[in-house]
């Protein structure tokens, strides 16, 4: 192919990228359609620097329930540390609690007619379904000194 041959295509392949750029590139309003002519949808470019590739980012993993908080009742010398602790639940709930002893101690909820052994190193743990309303006692049948006060709303 001479020169002005290899010319002559490279300004027309030049030229006719040109004219398909201006036809997808021109705004909506300057289309013109007639009888016979299709019409060339407006496509709007953005620069390559303000295009950000998304992958799509896997669902995030639902939240574990946390774990209930356990109270603990402390007994030092037959006395329930910082006074009678106060439980309160709901109705169909799982009552929980333990009791640390510094002696033996037959600990009872009343109510429920649960009692279980607490000693040193050796707590009693206390898990109980509520499925009964009111307020319970818990109490050491070693001294008879009331540890807890259980309240199961309806």
């Amino acid at each position: 192919m001479s020169r002005p041959a290899r010319a002559a295509a490279v300004i027309g392949g030049v030229l006719a990228l040109a004219i398909a750029g201006f036809l997808l590139l021109r705004p909506a309003g300057d289309e013109e359609t007639s009888a016979g002519t299709a019409s060339t949808p407006a496509v709007t470019a953005t620069a390559p620097s303000t295009v950000t590739a998304t992958t799509a980012e896997p669902a995030p993993k639902p939240k574990p329930k946390p774990k209930p908080k356990v109270p603990v009742i402390t007994v030092r010398g037959g006395q329930p540390v910082g006074g009678v602790k106060e439980i309160e639940v709901d109705k169909g709930e799982t009552i929980r609690f333990k009791v640390r002893s510094d002696a033996p101690d037959e600990v009872h909820v009343h109510g429920f007619d649960v009692e279980q052994q607490a000693a040193p190193g050796a707590p009693a743990s206390f898990r109980i379904e509520a499925d009964i309303e009111g307020r319970f006692e818990v109490e050491s049948h070693t001294t008879g000194t009331q540890l807890a006060r259980i309240t199961v709303n309806p």
